[in-house]
């Protein structure tokens, strides 16, 4: 998700905001006039690594959860 780099479709046409507006009534334009943003002058942040120690624990402990209701599923089955 981090790499993704959006791009737009080749059959994508740019409007500029004007044109949206002629097209709203007065509430509309005041209210589309308020919501305009502008690009944020500073870059967005950065995450760090993902620390693979705590990712290959948190893995095995999935695979053990996991592996612990299968079997529990296979006792109450077999009960029954």
């Amino acid at each position: 998700l981090q790499d993704f780099k959006p791009a737009p479709p080749s059959t994508a046409l740019e409007v500029c905001a004007e044109s949206l507006l002629c097209l709203a009534d007065p509430k509309q334009r005041e209210y589309l006039e308020r919501a305009t943003t502008a690009p944020s002058p500073s870059p967005p942040c950065s995450l760090e690594p993902a620390n693979g120690s705590f990712m290959k624990s948190w893995i095995e402990k999935k695979k053990k959860t996991i592996e612990d209701v299968r079997v529990m599923l296979e006792k109450n089955a077999l009960r029954r």
